[in-house]
């Protein structure tokens, strides 16, 4: 087994106890939601800032403005919030880190919302699979067949044939969790391939951002793996996608 891939099955274990307090169903399931939002405002307010105040401060302000949602504040109070959070990373970085605020903010919102629904747990879980296989399934066949390069100023290690490959895996593991996939669309090959689609779009996202900020990982929280916001990336465009098809 390649060292990268280990470190991809690793990094799946340490988000092993966020996937079993999701399948446990509230309350658990908001804790672990919640945790996992903090650690990622955590991140993204690193990655605009050095200075540890600003950081806390960044990281809470955000943290904030996604838990407002959840506790349905008036909307004018989550408006100026929401611009407070585009504001605040235009100042620190420009206009790249404030739309990559803005992305994150609504999927992060779109997770909270999520979870009042019965079946939240289900849909999650589901969405993990389509995700995690298609990130695996894109490594391995990228891996194998190499070839041409899908964005190399942004990802220098993606490949057509590996986006393609990650895309397959997606729709096999997609038909094995139909039922849960099905309000993005009946058919789950559909629904698999938007998920899996979308997925790679915010990698490549994530990695545009990063690579304008010229670093590597988003933290070190996830040893010899980078942070939570490299393993989240895949989920940036899917959840409020997935959210906006059970309204």
């Amino acid at each position: 087994m390649s060292s990268d891939l280990k470190q991809r099955l690793i990094g799946i274990l340490y988000l092993l106890p966020f996937i079993l307090g999701v399948l446990a169903g509230a309350p658990f399931m908001n804790i672990v939601i919640g945790i996992l939002q903090a650690l990622l405002c955590y991140e993204f307010a690193r990655l605009l800032t050095k200075n540890t105040l600003h950081i806390a401060l960044y990281a809470l302000y955000f943290l904030m403005t996604i838990l407002g949602f959840s506790f349905d504040l008036p909307f004018v109070i989550l408006a100026v919030m929401a611009m407070g959070c585009f504001a605040m990373a235009y100042m620190a970085r420009g206009l790249f880190a404030a739309l990559f605020a803005s992305v994150l903010v609504v999927c992060l919102i779109s997770l909270s919302l999520l979870l009042i629904f019965e079946t939240a747990p289900l849909y999650l879980l589901a969405l993990a699979l389509i995700i995690g296989a298609g990130d695996i399934g894109a490594y391995l066949v990228g891996r194998r067949i190499g070839g041409r390069k899908l964005a190399p100023s942004i990802s220098p290690k993606k490949t057509v044939s590996g986006a393609v490959g990650g895309i397959i895996a997606s729709i096999i593991v997609g038909l094995a969790v139909a039922p849960h996939i099905a309000p993005l669309n009946p058919n789950p090959i559909i629904a698999a391939m938007i998920i899996g689609a979308l997925g790679q779009v915010g990698d490549l996202y994530e990695s545009y951002f990063k690579r304008k900020l010229d670093v590597k990982d988003s933290s070190d929280l996830i040893p010899g793996h980078g942070g939570f916001l490299d393993r989240f990336d895949g989920y940036l465009f899917v959840i409020p996608v997935f959210l906006f098809s059970l309204i």
